[in-house]
C-alpha cells in the first residue's frame, strides 16, 4: 500500500514543471540564450487549445539551439506509432515522448520546447504524422495548465475525491481516448491501491492476502506483473532477513541459506542483498537532491526520470506521498 498516490504526485510535479512551461502572458526567456534563438516569421505547429505564442522560434532554426544541459547525450525517450492509414496513434510512447520533452523545462522556453519537439518528430516521423503529434502536443500543454490552476482546489479534497477529480479533467480537457491512452494504466494502479487501503482492518492475515491477490488478478497483466514479481521479491528478502538475522558474517549465512533454501536461492538471496543495497544507496541519492533541489523543482523530475525506472518511480513518488521518504 505505498503507491497510494503514485498519479497524483506525478502530477504535482507535472504541475511544478508547468508552471514554468506555460505562463499567463508572455512566454518565458530561456535562462541561457542560445546562439541562434533570435525569433522571426515561421509557419506554426497547429494548436487546438492553447494561446499562440507572441515571439515563436522558427523551426529551422532548432538545430542550432543549445542542446539543453538535461538532454545532452541522452535517447530520444518515447515514440511516435503510426495507424495503417499513417495517422498517429495515442498511445504512452507517444506521452514519453511529449514528457521528455517537457523535461527541458527551466533550461528553454516553451517555443524552443515547441521548436524542440518539431525537430525530434522530423526524425521519428512522416511530416503528416509530425502535425497530428504537434496538435496532440497542444492539448497535452492545455491540460497540464488547467492541472496547474486546478491544484490548489484539488489539494483541498479529501484523496479519493482528489483522483476523482483529476481523472474528470483529464477527461474533460483530453477527451475519453486521449485520457485512456495518457493516464489509464495510472488510474488502474491507484484504483488498485486504493482498494487495497480499503481493505477491512480487521480482516486475518489470512483472509486479507487472499483479498488482495483477488484484487491483484483484476489488474490488466502490464500492472500485475510487477505487483507479482514485487510480491516474490518480498518474500525472498522477509526469507533472506530471518537467516540474516540468525547469521551475521556472510559466509555463514550462505551456508545457512544454502541448507535450507539450496544453492540456486542462496545465491539468488545474496544477489537481492546486494540489490537492496544498492537501491537504498540511490534513494540516498535520490534524497540528496531533493535536499539540494526543493522537492517543486523540475531537475528534481527529470534526476528522478534518468535513475529509475518506471516502477521505481512509482515506488518513490509513493513513498514520499505518504510521507515515508
Amino acid at each position: 500500500m505505498r503507491a497510494i498516490v503514485a498519479t497524483l504526485a506525478t502530477a504535482l510535479l507535472a504541475l511544478a514543471l508547468v508552471a514554468l512551461l506555460i505562463p499567463s502572458s508572455a512566454p518565458q526567456q530561456e535562462r541561457a540564450a542560445p546562439e541562434a534563438a533570435a525569433p522571426g516569421p515561421s509557419p506554426e505547429p497547429a494548436r487546438l487549445d492553447v494561446a499562440a505564442p507572441s515571439q515563436p522560434l522558427p523551426i529551422d532554426h532548432v538545430a542550432r539551439l543549445k542542446v539543453p544541459t538535461s538532454m545532452a547525450g541522452a535517447e530520444i525517450d518515447g515514440a511516435v506509432n503510426l495507424d495503417d492509414d499513417g495517422n498517429v496513434l495515442i498511445d504512452l510512447e507517444l506521452r514519453r515522448l511529449f514528457d521528455h520533452v517537457l523535461s527541458s523545462a527551466g533550461e528553454l522556453s516553451i517555443d524552443a520546447i515547441r521548436a524542440l519537439l518539431a525537430e525530434r518528430l522530423k526524425q521519428l516521423t512522416t511530416p503528416h504524422a509530425a502535425a497530428q503529434a504537434l496538435e496532440i502536443f497542444e492539448r497535452y500543454l492545455r491540460y497540464l495548465r488547467e492541472a496547474h490552476s486546478a491544484g490548489p482546489r484539488l489539494e483541498g479534497l479529501a484523496l479519493d475525491a482528489r483522483l476523482e477529480a483529476l481523472r474528470e479533467l483529464r477527461r474533460s480537457v483530453l477527451g475519453e481516448p486521449m485520457a485512456e491512452a495518457f493516464f489509464g494504466m495510472e488510474e488502474r494502479y491507484q484504483a488498485h491501491t486504493l482498494a487495497v487501503r480499503d481493505l477491512d482492518p480487521g480482516l486475518d492475515p489470512e483472509e486479507r492476502a487472499q483479498r488482495e491477490q483477488a484484487l491483484i488478478e483484476q489488474l490488466p497483466a502490464e500492472l500485475r506483473a510487477p505487483i507479482l514479481e514485487h510480491q516474490r521479491t518480498q518474500a525472498d528478502l522477509q526469507d533472506a532477513a530471518a537467516i540474516a538475522n540468525a547469521a551475521a558474517d556472510a559466509d555463514e549465512r550462505y551456508a545457512l541459506r544454502s541448507e535450507r533454501f539450496g544453492e540456486a536461492a542462496a545465491a539468488r538471496m545474496e544477489l537481492l542483498d546486494r540489490e537492496l543495497a544498492t537501491w537504498q544507496s540511490r534513494v540516498q541519492a535520490y534524497q540528496q537532491q531533493r535536499q539540494q533541489l526543493g522537492a517543486d523543482d523540475p531537475a528534481l523530475a527529470r534526476y528522478l526520470r534518468e535513475h529509475f525506472s518506471e516502477p521505481e518511480q512509482r515506488r518513490i513518488l509513493s513513498l514520499e506521498a505518504i510521507g515515508e521518504l
